[in-house]
């Protein structure tokens, strides 16, 4: 009788999730994903004002997001996220001032290639719903573009960015991202803000060290 309650422990040991199963990620575990966003501009200076959201969803874009992440620690992580957002022109009322600036009069959208290195930090990471805090600082090159004329290169420049997020795991190695995050875009006319909401998938490499009890 007492060999088979010790094999029914070890059964369930295997199968019941425990600390060892639990939703934090392991120091060094590696992940990646792809999200897809809509991004806004919510104060633009210089020729980013004529793409201030406005209006309603007038002047929102939409972009796609590529993140790498490796977890320092069970609540923290560092990461990496290359992306292409574009910011519509917002045409306000159907009017357009003329010749204020040769691009904010007739450019038709600005896409910025952006790279951000990013700091996360995460709360209740056992659990499969798992909120976030990020900090992001990089770089951004805008293109505006005039239609399929021309394109204008203002040159690139440094941001700075904070947002919340959260991840929905539907497994160990699988998740459900979505975050809301706001930039600082540094420019030579002062610093436009921008704000993205984006959602996609993350996948997790399970490996690593385990840290702390």
């Amino acid at each position: 009788m007492r060999s088979w309650v010790v094999l029914a422990v070890v059964a369930s040991s295997l199968v019941r999730p425990g600390a060892a199963d639990a939703f934090e990620q392991r120091t060094g575990t590696f992940s990646f994903g792809l999200q897809g966003h809509a991004s806004g501009m919510l104060s633009g200076q210089g020729d980013f004002e004529a793409f201030e959201v406005r209006n309603g969803l007038d002047g929102v874009g939409a972009g796609l997001s590529i993140r790498f992440r490796l977890s320092i620690d069970r609540a923290s992580a560092i990461g990496i996220s290359f992306e292409a957002s574009d910011y519509q022109r917002s045409l306000g009322d159907g009017e357009i001032a003329p010749f204020e600036s040769a691009a904010s009069d007739t450019a038709d959208k600005i896409h910025a290639t952006i790279v951000t290195a990013e700091y996360y930090r995460y709360f209740w990471r056992r659990g499969k719903d798992t909120p976030y805090l990020v900090f992001s600082a990089g770089y951004y090159r805008p293109e505006i573009r005039f239609g399929d004329i021309a394109t204008s290169f203002p040159g690139s420049n440094a941001l700075v960015g904070a947002g919340i997020g959260a991840e929905h795991f539907f497994s160990r190695s699988v998740s459900l991202d979505l975050s809301l995050k706001f930039f600082g875009l540094i420019g030579d006319d002062g610093t436009s803000v921008a704000s993205q909401l984006a959602v996609g998938i993350m996948f997790y490499h399970l490996g690593g060290r385990r840290s702390g009890p």
